[in-house]
């Protein structure tokens, strides 16, 4: 007999108290009574929505350090890898110019996704795994490999470190691809069966993202491969040539807030406040949210 779970308690799991249920045959010895109370107990949602939320609302470190490992109850430890503080991030380069001040002012931050958010994030850094560990990485040659044999086979690198001393931006490419007379970059992104169908051409936001890859790895373009997250799972491209006005605005935003972390003062919103302020990990400084700066 199937039986619906109860609500979701977050921690029913760890705090199972009742009979031992371990074996077919401990099952079979229950009452129907019983039967039902255990069922209702095996609430492996509220564990997820509980992980889901602490993972969403603590700050990433700004230095290396070893942080608690969830598979061993706590008695691991794994080396957790530190967000980067006072420089630029290109996937976070449309959003508010006093969020930017803030983070190159070295403000940590203070995360305010919901868990719901946590876990779309999550699933779309799954699917780009998946795409370059199990497709990519076995469709094509390493640059390593491309470069010690001389072969003119296309080459992939994942995850490609990038940056801009200058205008101190700093992130990691998804990807590039080296072939025989070019060199792009590879940008995967995951999107939901009503999204695809409208979908025409990348947002501006991820055209400003990779006009700052394009620049920090002198890249000629990117080319844009869109994942639907649903069936029948389709695929569709584009590809994006280095935009030299989108540089331009660019360097100019940054150089705005150069200029207003040399005076002390950040500058004021660029953006529609009703939904920039409403994740913005700076929230609690800022006087446009709740706090006073």
């Amino acid at each position: 007999m199937l039986y619906s779970v109860g609500p979701t308690s977050r921690r029913s799991l760890e705090e199972y108290e009742g009979p031992v249920v371990e074996t077919s045959e401990d099952w079979v010895n229950l009452s129907r009574l019983e039967r039902k109370q255990f069922a209702k107990k095996m609430d492996l949602q509220g564990a997820v929505e509980l992980f889901l939320k602490k993972k969403a609302s603590t700050p990433a470190p700004t230095e290396s350090s070893m942080v608690e490992c969830f598979k061993c109850c706590g008695s691991g430890e794994l080396e957790g890898h530190a967000r980067k503080v006072g420089i630029f991030s290109p996937s976070q380069i449309t959003r508010c110019i006093r969020a930017h001040y803030f983070q190159y002012m070295g403000e940590p931050g203070i995360p305010r996704h919901s868990s719901q958010l946590q876990l779309t994030f999550d699933i779309g850094t799954a699917l780009h795994e998946w795409f370059q560990e199990r497709y990519f990485a076995k469709m094509f040659i390493t640059p390593t490999e491309r470069d010690l044999h001389g072969c003119p086979d296309v080459a992939f690198e994942a995850e490609v470190e990038s940056m801009h001393p200058e205008l101190e931006i700093y992130g990691h490419a998804d990807g590039i691809l080296i072939g025989e007379g070019f060199r792009v970059g590879v940008e995967l992104k995951t999107i939901s069966t009503g999204g695809f169908a409208k979908l025409n051409k990348p947002n501006r936001d991820y055209l400003m993202q990779n006009t700052c890859y394009n620049m920090m790895n002198n890249w000629p373009g990117t080319i844009f491969l869109f994942i639907e997250k649903d069936q029948p799972h389709r695929l569709k491209q584009f590809f994006f040539g280095y935009d030299p006005d989108m540089a331009t605005e660019i360097v100019e935003k940054i150089e705005l807030i150069k200029q207003a972390a040399q005076a002390g003062e950040p500058p004021e919103p660029d953006v529609n406040l009703r939904w920039a302020c409403r994740e913005c990990r700076f929230h609690h400084l800022c006087r446009f949210g709740g706090g006073e700066v």
